[in-house]
């Protein structure tokens, strides 16, 4: 565990579980005292989530891919359109892909694709987080969780029953009523 100035710069270099783990080398820090909090964070992280705080985003959808994506139907498909997006996105540190790095990527690539596109692969995206918190092999946080991810146009079900609804003359259900009126529907069907 050492913090040395190179050059310019100070470099951090340091082992991650004592001498038989790995060797981290980290260079260009500005300040002593900033190579110190490098360590300090990365040994934290480590302790904290079980994972170090290099690993790139690629290395965690293989690890959901393992664990959750065997099970779709698609799931050669799925993982090979995740990890083109993780590609796009420049394979991020984990530590540092958050909300904010995915509008930059969605503000670059909407220019290229349609906006269902877009939904989609962030979609898979936010489902893989959700499944590695879920299954408590991710302990950090799920950088898509700050919103719902958003319906293209014609929604979902019930968006399409109200339209249709409101082009026969204006009818406007109540969700309550649109609720009972499944309910009822649902039980006609069973008995």
């Amino acid at each position: 565990m050492a913090v040395r100035r190179e050059g310019r710069g100070w470099t951090a270099e340091f082992h991650e579980d004592g001498r038989t783990g790995r060797r981290i080398c980290q260079r260009g820090f500005p300040t002593r005292e900033a190579a110190r909090r490098y360590e300090a964070d990365f040994i934290a992280l480590r302790q904290f989530t079980g994972r170090p705080l290099d690993e790139r985003l690629s290395h965690l959808v293989l690890i959901w891919y393992e664990q959750h994506g065997r099970s779709l139907k698609a799931h050669r498909r799925v993982l090979l359109l995740i990890l083109a997006v993780v590609e796009r996105l420049g394979d991020p540190v984990l530590a540092e892909f958050d909300a904010q790095a995915w509008e930059r990527y969605r503000a670059e690539r909407i220019t290229v694709v349609s906006a269902r596109r877009m939904l989609c692969e962030r979609a898979r995206l936010a489902r893989m987080f959700t499944d590695l918190l879920s299954s408590g092999t991710w302990v950090g946080i799920n950088p898509f969780a700050a919103g719902d991810v958003p319906r293209g146009k014609g929604g979902g079900l019930g968006t399409r029953i109200h339209r249709r609804f409101s082009e026969m003359g204006g009818v406007d259900l109540e969700l309550d009523n649109l609720r009972t009126g499944l309910h009822r529907l649902r039980r006609q069907l069973k008995g």
